[in-house]
This record gives C-alpha cells, sequence and structure tokens, in this order.
C-alpha cells in the first residue's frame, strides 16, 4: 500500500436483479472522451465549448436538426442521439459533416440505411445552427460500430465458472426486433456434453420472432467428483438467417474444478504450558500452509483475560497477570477451504510465589583506617536473619578456608559469592547469593583506590535475573567529599544503562550520604527507587551506631521496586524494610548475642528488605534486544539477532513484516537480516519471533530509510568518557558530510595536531579541539557517542584504552559494544580522518581512539567519529516535497511550484496524489475516478476506470458514504487503456457506494 491514501472519486451504484437486458441497442456506456471509451451523446452535449478533439458515440437517428424522418433533405450533418429511437432535438447532438469525404458515406440523403447505425465520431465541441455539435469531422475520424438494422450477438465473449456453483445464463440478443431472424448454436470444447454439463437440445436452434431483441438459456454445470482441471465450452454462432453478424460469434465458458484433494493446514505442535500466578504468559502458535490456500486460525476456551490474536497462518496467545490457579484447556484450530486441524493444549496457572530478601551489610569491625573484617558478631547476625542476598562492604575475612569457608559457615554450602579484588588497605565490595551467580566482575570507581563497584548477575527462579551492586562511596561532609560522591554516582548510573532495562536491578551498601539534598542522593533516586525506606522496631531510619544518619541505602529498580513486600523477622513485620538493632529485641534472634549490633568497632546497622516474585517452570527463549536502526536511501544495512534458550531446547527463530527486499537467514538462535540498496524512504516495523518448546517471545524494532542529506549537523550531541568521568557537548552548528569524519582531540589546534600525527585532514573532516575536555587517556577509558536527547546512538567501546595503544574499529557495521569488531594497535599505526571501513549504517559511528605517547603529547589524543554514509543513487525528490522532481519537471516547469498537498488544477485531488496515481496534476478532468458503469444482463455490473501502468488498484464498499468500507477486490492490475472489475450483486435493489484505491 502507498504511504498515502489516494482515493478516486465515489460511485453511487443502485441496481436491481432480473432486469432488462442490454444489447446493441441499449442504454451507452459512460466514456472518458476516448477512441476505445467515448463519450455518450449526453457527456459531450455537456462539455464546455473549445477547441480540444473527443471522440463520442451515438446512434444516427436523423439528419440536420430535426430531419428525423425519410425523405431527408441533406448530407451536411447527422443528429445522433444515445437512444436510436429518439426524436426531441434537445437530447441530440449534431455531428457536421465536411466535405473531405464524409457526407458522401453518412448523409441521409445519399444514405437513408444508415438509419439507425451506431457510429463513433471524433471532433469538439461547438454549435450548429445553435444546436450542440461536433466540429472537424472527416473521414478518418467515423466509424460504424455496429449495424443497426439486424446485427446478432452473444451478449458476453467469456467467462468463468465454478464447478459448484449450479447455473449459468448465457445470453443473445440482437439489435434490431424487426422480422424472423435465427441462427445455429454449434457447441465443442473439453467439456463433455451431460457429463461435465448439460442444456435443452433446442437451445441449439436460436429463433428470434418478429420484435424480439433477446434470447437466453441456462447451461447447468455438473458437479462431480472428478479431479480433471479446468475444461471449456465453447458456443459458435453460424448460419445466420435474416441478420448481420455482429462482433461477438463466439462465447467460452471455463468451467474451473472443484475437486482438488483436501489438504488441510497442520498445527505446529503447541506443548503444554505453565505459569506462575500473577505472571505474563506469551507463546506463538503457527500453521504450516499445505497447498497455499489462506489459512485462519481461532482459539476456544480461551481463560478470562488471555486474548489470541492471529494473522494468516501466525497466532500470538497473550495472558496478562494470569488468574486464577489452575488448569485450562484451549483448543487451537487451523482452518481453510480443504479443513480444519484442532490441538487442545494444557495451560496451568500455579500459584508458587517466592519472596527472597536483599541485605546491605557494612558489618565489618574496624580498628584502625586499613584495618577492617567480618568478625563473630557480623557472622552471627547473618545467622540470625538469614538473608537470600546480601551486598557486602569491607569485606574482608581471617578465618581458615577464607571466603568460602566463611560463607558456607554462615550462609550455607550451596550459596554464590563473588568479591573485588583489592590489595593496598583493602576495603573489597562483594555480593553472596542464595542463588547462581551466572556473570559477575567491577566498575573501577576512580575516586577510591581501595575499592571498586562489585556487581554480579544472579539467575533467581523465574526468567528474569537480577543484577546486584555492591558500594561504598566516600565518608565525610566536606565538599570535596561531597563532590566525589556524586562523581561515583554519575559513574555508576553510566555503568547501569549497560545492563538490560527490563531485568531486576538492585544497588545496595553503604553511601555515607549526610543529606538528601545531595546531588548523589537525587541522582540514585532519579534512576533507582526509594520510595520503601527501612526502619527498626521503633520507627528510626537511621543506620549508624550514634543513630544519626542514614548512610546504608538498598536502591531497587522500579521493575524490582513494584514487587516489594513485608519483611518478615522471628514474626515481627516490617512493611517498608528492616534495620537490624538488637537491643531493641528481647531476646534477640538466635544466635545473636546482646550487643552483637553494636560491638567494638562495628559502625553500620544492617538493612534489609524484601521482593516477591513468581517463578516460572520452563521460561521461554529470550531476545538479545534489537534497537531501532536508520539507514540512508540506496545504503546497506545488516542487523544481527540472536535468541537464547532458558530451558536449553532448540530455538526457532523468525521475522515478520520485514521489508521489501531484505534477506532474513537464521540457524537456531542465531540471524541476521540484510538490506541492500534500501528503498524506498519510510519506516518499518519488524518483530521478531523466538519459540522453543517452552514459549514464544516477541520484540519490535523500527528500521527508518531517510532521505539522502549534504551534511549533518551534530551540534546538541553528547561524546561521553567512563574511568575519568567525561562529557563534551559539541557546539552548535558542527557540520559533518556524509562519509566524513568527526575528529576531537583533546587540546591541540588543527595545524599542531596535523604535525604531530604526519597528515593533512581531508575537505570531508571537521576538526574538534575539546579544550582539553576529552579524550583523557590514561588506561582503562571507555566511550560512547549519545544524542541531543542522550539516546545512545553508538558505543559503549568494549575494549578499555590502553596507554600508548589505539584501538580501531574494524568495519562500521560490526557491533560497537562487541570486542571481536575492535583492534589494539600501538598508537604510532593511529590514522585520525582516514581508513575507516564503512557499512552504510546511516548514523555516527565511532572508529578510533588513541592516545599519543610522548612527554607533553597528550594534547593529541584524539576520538574519531564517522558519519556512516556510502555515496548512493542521486535523491530523486531533491526538495523532499515527496514527488520526484524528473515528474515535476514534466508537469510545471519547475520544482518549487508545487508540492505534496497542492492542488494545481483545482480537481480536488492533491498533487502528490496524482503523483502517485499516475494522472495528470495540470488537467482537472484527469485522476483517479469510475469513469463507467456497465450493466451486466444476468445480475452484477462491471466498474471501469482508465489505468495507469505500474500501478495495482482496490475496490471497496460502503452503505454510506463516509466511512465503514471494506474490500471488494485488493490488488488489481492496471489494464490499459481500460480497467475493470465485475461486482456481483448478492441482493436485489442493493444500494451504496464504492470507491476506487490505489494499492
Amino acid at each position: 500500500m502507498v504511504p498515502v491514501a489516494v482515493l478516486g472519486a465515489l460511485l453511487f451504484v443502485r441496481l436491481s436483479l432480473g432486469g432488462g437486458v442490454p444489447g446493441a441497442s441499449g442504454p451507452l456506456v459512460l466514456g472518458v472522451g476516448t477512441e476505445l471509451s467515448p463519450y455518450t451523446v449526453s457527456q459531450a452535449i455537456a462539455l464546455p465549448l473549445g477547441s480540444v478533439e473527443y471522440w463520442g458515440q451515438g446512434y444516427i437517428v436523423g439528419g440536420r436538426y430535426d430531419d428525423f424522418t425519410a425523405p431527408f433533405y441533406n448530407d451536411w450533418g447527422v443528429s445522433v442521439a444515445d437512444d436510436p429511437n429518439e426524436t426531441n432535438l434537445v437530447n441530440c447532438l449534431q455531428v457536421k459533416l465536411e466535405d473531405d469525404g464524409g457526407r458522401s458515406t453518412w448523409g441521409l440523403l445519399s444514405h437513408p440505411e444508415n438509419l439507425g447505425r451506431l457510429i463513433r465520431f471524433k471532433g469538439f465541441r461547438d454549435t450548429y445552427g445553435n444546436y450542440p455539435s461536433f466540429e472537424g469531422i472527416n473521414v478518418a475520424d467515423i466509424s460504424q460500430v455496429l449495424v443497426g438494422g439486424n446485427s446478432l450477438q452473444f451478449v458476453d465473449q467469456e467467462s468463468s465458472v465454478s464447478e459448484s456453483n449450479g447455473v449459468v445464463v448465457v445470453l443473445i440478443t440482437r439489435s434490431n426486433g424487426t422480422g424472423a431472424a435465427s441462427a445455429q448454436m454449434q457447441v465443442s470444447g473439453s467439456a463433455t456434453p451431460n457429463v461435465d454439463f448439460s442444456f435443452i437440445a433446442s437451445a441449439t436452434n436460436v429463433v428470434f420472432a418478429d420484435g424480439e431483441t433477446s434470447y437466453g438459456f441456462e447451461l447447468a454445470v455438473v458437479d462431480d467428483l472428478e479431479l480433471e482441471g479446468p475444461e471449456t465450452v465453447t458456443l459458435d454462432l453460424v448460419n445466420l438467417i435474416g441478420a448481420d453478424p455482429g462482433p461477438y460469434l463466439q462465447y467460452a465458458l471455463t468451467i474451473e474444478d472443484n475437486d482438488a484433494v483436501p489438504t488441510p493446514p497442520v498445527l505446529q505442535t503447541i506443548e503444554s504450558k505453565t505459569v506462575f500466578l500473577g505472571a505474563d504468559l506469551l507463546f506463538a502458535v503457527m500453521a504450516t500452509e499445505t497447498d497455499g490456500d489462506p489459512v485462519t486460525l481461532t482459539a476456544s476456551n480461551l481463560p478470562p483475560g488471555a486474548v489470541f490474536t492471529a494473522s494468516g497462518a501466525t497466532g500470538l496467545f497473550a495472558w496478562s497477570n494470569a488468574a486464577p490457579a489452575g488448569t485450562s484447556v484451549v483448543t487451537f484450530y487451523a482452518e481453510d477451504e480443504d479443513g480444519v486441524d484442532a490441538q487442545a493444549v494444557n495451560i496451568e496457572v500455579s500459584d508458587q510465589q517466592i519472596t527472597f530478601t536483599v541485605m546491605a551489610a557494612n558489618l565489618s569491625a574496624q580498628s584502625s583506617e586499613c584495618e577492617t573484617v567480618q568478625g563473630p558478631p557480623s557472622e552471627r547476625i547473618f545467622r540470625a536473619l538469614a538473608p537470600d542476598i546480601v551486598a557486602m562492604q569491607e569485606w574482608n575475612v581471617t578465618n581458615a578456608g577464607g571466603y568460602r569457608a566463611f560463607v558456607d559457615a554462615n550462609f550455607g554450602t550451596g550459596f554464590s559469592y563473588y568479591v573485588e579484588n583489592e590489595s593496598a588497605c583493602a576495603m573489597p565490595n562483594g555480593i553472596i547469593s542464595r542463588w547462581p551467580i551466572i556473570a559477575s566482575g567491577e566498575w573501577q570507581d576512580t575516586q577510591l583506590s581501595n575499592r571498586d563497584f562489585a556487581w554480579a548477575t544472579i539467575d533467581i527462579p523465574g526468567s528474569v535475573d537480577l543484577h546486584v551492586v555492591s558500594v561504598h562511596l566516600k565518608a565525610d561532609a566536606t565538599s570535596a567529599d561531597i563532590d566525589k560522591r556524586e562523581l561515583q554516582t554519575r559513574a555508576l548510573t553510566n555503568y547501569l544503562a549497560q545492563l538490560p532495562g527490563d531485568d531486576y536491578i538492585v544497588v545496595a551498601g553503604d553511601f555515607n550520604i549526610h543529606s538528601t539534598s545531595e546531588a548523589c542522593y537525587q541522582i540514585l533516586s532519579t534512576t533507582l527507587n526509594d520510595d520503601h525506606k527501612p526502619v527498626d522496631r521503633v520507627g528510626d531510619r537511621d543506620t549508624n551506631i550514634p543513630r544519626n544518619e542514614r548512610y546504608d541505602y538498598i536502591f531497587p529498580n522500579d521493575r524490582l521496586n513494584a514487587l516489594h513486600a513485608t519483611c518478615t523477622v522471628a514474626g515481627v513485620s516490617f512493611p517498608e524494610g528492616l534495620v537490624f538493632l538488637d537491643s531493641q529485641w528481647s531476646p534477640p534472634p538466635s544466635p545473636v548475642l546482646a550487643g552483637d549490633s553494636t560491638a567494638p568497632g562495628i559502625q553500620h546497622l544492617a538493612v534489609m528488605k524484601a521482593f516477591t516474585i513468581t517463578a516460572e517452570a520452563s521460561p521461554g527463549p529470550s531476545i538479545d534486544p534489537v534497537a531501532d536502526r536508520s539507514i540512508l536511501l540506496g545504503g546497506t544495512l545488516t542487523v544481527p539477532l540472536a535468541a537464547t534458550s532458558g530451558d536449553g531446547s532448540p530455538i526457532s527463530l523468525t521475522l515478520s513484516n520485514q521489508p521489501a527486499g531484505t534477506v532474513f537467514t537464521a540457524t537456531a538462535g542465531i540471524g541476521s537480516l540484510i538490506w541492500s540498496n534500501a528503498s524506498p524512504l519510510g519506516s518499518y516495523t519488524v518483530t521478531v519471533h523466538a519459540a522453543n518448546a517452552a514459549g514464544a517471545t516477541q520484540q519490535l524494532f523500527v528500521i527508518r530509510v531517510d532521505a539522502l542529506t549534504t551534511v549533518l549537523d551534530v551540534g546538541g550531541y553528547f561524546l561521553y568518557q567512563t574511568n575519568g568521568y567525561r562529557d563534551y557537548l559539541f557546539a552548535q552548528p558542527t557540520l559533518v558530510p556524509p562519509g566524513g569524519y568527526l575528529v576531537v582531540s583533546r587540546a591541540s589546534d588543527q595545524a599542531a595536531f596535523e604535525a604531530y600525527w604526519g597528515v593533512t585532514l581531508g575537505a570531508n573532516v571537521t576538526f574538534v579541539n575539546s579544550g582539553n575536555d576529552l579524550p583523557q587517556l590514561n588506561g582503562d577509558e571507555v566511550f560512547w557517542l549519545a544524542g541531543p536527547d542522550n539516546t545512545i546512538l553508538d558505543g559503549p567501546t568494549p575494549i578499555p584504552m590502553g596507554v600508548g595503544k589505539a584501538i580501531v574499529r574494524g568495519a562500521t557495521g560490526e557491533p560497537s559494544t562487541l570486542a571481536l569488531s575492535w583492534q589494539e594497535t600501538s598508537e604510532t599505526n593511529a590514522t585520525p580522518g582516514s581508513g575507516a571501513v564503512l557499512s552504510g549504517t546511516g548514523g555516527l559511528v565511532l572508529t578510533e581512539i588513541s592516545d599519543a605517547s610522548g612527554t607533553g603529547n597528550y594534547i593529541y589524543e584524539f576520538v574519531e567519529i564517522v558519519y556512516d554514509v556510502i555515496p548512493g543513487p542521486t535523491d530523486p525528490d531533491g526538495d523532499g516535497d515527496g514527488m520526484d522532481d524528473a515528474w515535476e519537471l514534466a508537469n510545471f516547469g519547475t520544482v518549487t511550484s508545487a508540492w505534496f498537498t497542492s492542488d494545481t488544477d483545482l480537481d480536488g485531488f492533491m498533487d502528490g496524489h496524482e503523483y502517485l496515481a499516475g494522472t495528470s496534476p495540470t488537467n482537472p478532468l484527469s485522476y483517479l475516478s469510475f469513469d463507467a458503469i456497465h450493466e451486466q444482463a444476468a445480475g452484477g455490473f462491471d466498474l471501469l476506470w482508465l489505468g495507469v501502468s505500474g500501478r495495482s488498484y482496490r475496490v471497496v464498499f460502503s452503505p454510506q458514504s463516509d466511512s465503514g468500507y471494506l474490500p471488494v477486490q485488493t490488488n488489481i492490475p492496471a489494464a490499459l487503456p481500460l480497467t475493470s472489475v465485475q461486482i456481483l450483486m448478492v441482493a436485489t435493489n442493493q444500494t451504496g457506494f464504492y470507491r476506487i484505491e490505489l494499492e
């Protein structure tokens, strides 16, 4: 379908079944003034006077003016009308005959036998003796269409019928009912009489009595059970007596066989499903088309709240917040004209739920600044509160067996743990988990040297993973300390942005925040959630031992915060979470001893929150996030796609709604979408489907094809650096040409930069001196590029920078976050402003980052960015108004005088719509509309319009003119010069509106 619906004029149709049979002397078909579609007389009379010549058609009803009966008094002209019996001069058009031959051929004085003949003529609209006329006629511009004396013919030349449709009415007409006439009808063809069809034997003798103009009979089609393919019946009129032969002396009927072997579609196997109470269930239902027939998917006995949607042979079952607990049996059906395949599927809703706790624990005893250790008091608190997950701070141990023995003794042998590696004055962070830690590591904290941000990804029950980050921010309350906490938090949130946004995330630990007005707290509470604030048994939120500061926090993301639950310890409930102080319990929970919370050297209290999740026994596949993409017109785009299986079963990876011209390939759960020479302009929403035995998931992403541009203004874009957090805002305007480079130098001017690197930057390179903002390369730096709305456009880079090193991207189409996409080399091999291998992604791409070794040479460090546009075809629509420039020049003489929504010829159709439809924007008579309606004697009618090569149409119907249109026939290819569609009436006196649209 074209982006904008191009609508033709509305045509109101009122027909009655069983009406008269139109013959050669019946009502004429409305035309458009061409030789193949001439105007009727009434249309020609309505034309304005002018010099443009048109074709018309009508019956000769008399000589010049009102000379309707013989003898006729001259050959100077003839009166023509739409009715061969017309005698009212008001309804006649004068066809003026010239001296060059027309008079002697068509004038009634010389040829009175022409009276009643149907002729086609050409001329311009004028007046002749004060009567409407066509003039300019010559012998080459007039022709007899049908002899009016006694011409006999079939009404239709050909038709087709299904074997199951019963009866076909065959009609024969003659143009004049005077006298008797007859003919013989010969029957031939591949269909066998009295086996495939039958009719009365007398039908082969066609006899017209005096006054009769129509003859009809029924041909009965036999619905047998033989597989025989299409067969034909051919009828020929021969041995005409008393009648002239008309143009249609043969009629061919094709009988379509309806006895193909029934091959209903086949539903792909659907395994039983389990979903936990309150969780969501989503899986695909797919059928295999066996013979190309359209397939309809349906479902019965859906549970309340469940929805099943289908398009063709693919459907999707979706149930949000599944309830109540129990088992439902849903039946799915795949049906086409050959039959139905059904499959019953058990769907169990389990009421199993899991509540788990997360603790922030800086419970070490500190004897001096660099001497901290987890002692017996903290160990007893861990055993008493039994947290499921702990974010540990200052996690040093002295027990035999180290960390593994510590975890085994205080949590259990099945617990997992991760602790960062620190040496000097070590205050390491770590994570302890009841469930497996499937990934872990540390993010560098540039403000402190004895600890970093420890993180772990935990495989908690269900299909959603939990990411835990243990932090210990800078202590004390000086302005320098507050500033450092702000820098730590900004770096932390940048790290968090790399985590999947639809997973659970919690950041917990000792934040040393003295006031919620601190920038540190404001940043965290914007990114994460502090809605629920834990308290002790008397409602105090303070977590330090003097009980005058709230230092320790548990920050979940919004998705996890929505699952917040009451924390219960020793039968006491804490709806907002727990701050544990043993002196408030009598006795304290075992094995805690009185005074453990405030034992010598301990400076913080344990803080704990609870969350309730629903588990899933067999998670479906997970699709790796797919970002929206943009590509310039004519460019090449590659989109890598991947999915992982939660239960190890094989994955089927498929796409739907992929743009025409794209190629998708997939093996198991790995695939790619490639689009070469991307066109046309527009946005395309693609759906990725991943299915396995456990279920199905889907993900949408958008591909936008943009017009080629001359330059890109990156003013307002951001370049970021972590590890020594830096950001740089590009000034406006900062222009980059297509395929050109943006080189950001740390602190040098362009001449000095070129001299150092031994290069001359080309005209396609935009050089930017950041003024010592970035890059600042001291080792382990990561970079990424973001748009004005801070949406990440490229990066973060996966290879931390090394001193004296450069990293170079293999090709712009390779994923920026994949280490294999980059190569590390010596800075001496850096090539600023050249060397990028373009893939045509159409966006800004990080391609090279380099240190600059040597004393004082840090000012030449640089980041290189490429505007990844491969030179493509010249934009056919240079002014961007949706109409090709060549078409505008041909029709308007300029590309600036019209635009898509203008209407140059004031015919009610926008110029852009005329461009799409192929009609003339400067001719008010040229637009997409129905040009004629031809009533069929056997019921129904034909709609006709001027087709334009390369276009496709559809016809829609509505009982009302302003809404509710439904397709009648679609994908109608253009036929030249007239395109038509046959409308079969389904009820007598059916009324309504038909509309022609461009597809």
